[in-house]
């Protein structure tokens, strides 16, 4: 982990957290417009859920009939991607925002906060996955993981958020601070 800390200490800056955030933003974009048709008659995906039962996992699932399963399969495999993208760029986000003086990498939990939602966001596509193979009887016990993973996800992506808005305020609380007392800030 000291390694990878190193190299967000290295490549985190503010052009490169934003080129970042671009690059998030149009991928949803692509991915919503390719994906979620608007006229489609089928429930959301579960994996943009916070939590779910296994009842209501299987009806989502049911609802995709057996050629949208096939499809949801495929962005479940370049879903696979998206994980590794936002927690890259969290991560560089973290790093930068909560980066020690002298170029010493930013502490540990800014790479674990987003490294667990991307750990658990991976696991439940492998989860779901396998649950759209089951169907139409998926495994209740899978079913309760994939839900567990699904929250355990979005409480890390929720956490990693409050931590750029704290790094926000913090950097800004920093720079009115030394404004004030006519210090430079490092």
């Amino acid at each position: 982990m000291t390694r990878l800390r190193i190299w967000l200490a290295r490549w985190a800056s503010g052009k490169a957290v934003l080129g970042g955030v671009a690059v998030v933003v149009a991928y949803n974009a692509v991915m919503a417009r390719y994906f979620f048709p608007s006229r489609a008659r089928v429930p959301r995906p579960p994996d943009l859920r916070f939590f779910y039962t296994p009842e209501t996992l299987e009806h989502i699932l049911a609802a995709w009939m057996p050629h949208a399963r096939r499809f949801f399969l495929g962005h479940l495999v370049v879903d696979a991607l998206y994980p590794l993208l936002y927690g890259t760029v969290f991560a560089l986000g973290l790093a930068w925002l909560y980066r020690a003086p002298k170029g010493e990498p930013a502490p540990a939990w800014t790479v674990l906060l987003p490294g667990m939602a991307v750990l658990a966001d991976l696991g439940e596509n492998l989860v779901l996955s396998l649950l759209m193979a089951q169907m139409p009887h998926p495994d209740p016990f899978f079913a309760w993981g994939a839900a567990w993973l699904t929250c355990t996800k979005w409480l890390f992506v929720g956490a990693s958020t409050l931590a750029v808005v704290l790094g926000l305020v913090r950097g800004r609380w920093k720079g009115l601070r030394s404004d004030a007392s006519g210090e430079e800030d490092s």
